[in-house]
């Protein structure tokens, strides 16, 4: 199966992978919660589907995301720009680091890059060309 994650809050993340199941190409999405006993992390409620339902979902989000009420979020720094200060935190303190350490450090350092924690997070892990995950939650500079 194909995978792509996504942190949704300090103790869950959202996995979607798409894979066949049964003679079907199917995508999960399902929420993965860490365990408290163990802090692994251990599959939690799921939602599936036939993957040629994808573009009707995709086009059923976008419609979602233009309806008011709206909630109003700091405009979103461009993924590029994000991406490259990330990378000069990372390369200026030469040690690897946890994400929210990086988030931190962003906001103090550059509060004119308005950017979530998470978005943080989902920038650091969908750039593996530049950032390397050494741990589960800790990234470096690729050199």
């Amino acid at each position: 199966m194909n995978d792509f994650q996504m942190r949704k809050n300090t103790n869950q993340v959202i996995r979607i992978a798409r894979g066949p199941f049964e003679g079907h190409d199917i995508t999960r999405l399902q929420i993965w919660y860490r365990d408290r006993d163990s802090g692994e992390y251990k599959p939690g409620r799921v939602v599936a589907f036939q993957s040629e339902m994808i573009p009707g979902i995709v086009e059923g989000l976008l419609v979602m995301a233009d309806r008011n009420p709206r909630v109003d979020v700091p405009k979103q720094p461009s993924s590029p720009e994000l991406r490259d200060v990330l990378l000069g935190i990372l390369k200026v303190n030469r040690i690897p680091m946890h994400w929210e350490v990086v988030a931190d450090i962003l906001s103090k350092e550059a509060p004119k890059v308005a950017a979530s924690k998470w978005s943080v997070y989902n920038c650091l892990l969908a750039h593996p060309n530049l950032f390397q995950q050494l741990e589960e939650d800790v990234f470096s500079a690729r050199t």
